[in-house]
């Protein structure tokens, strides 16, 4: 049996969860993040919190 443990990138504004995504590995969470940033701080004309767990 193999153990993984999952990854998962959370886009947030004042605290509220907009997206949230689990991933494989943190090369993938870091381009997923750079893309939630990229989908909502535009469409919210403000900073996007991302965070990567």
């Amino acid at each position: 049996m193999t153990l993984t443990k999952s990854i998962t990138v959370t886009a947030r504004i004042d605290g509220r969860v907009l997206e949230e995504l689990e991933v494989g590995n943190m090369a993938e969470a870091a381009i997923v993040a750079n893309d939630m940033h990229d989908t909502w701080e535009p469409e919210y004309g403000t900073a996007v919190e991302v965070t990567i767990e």
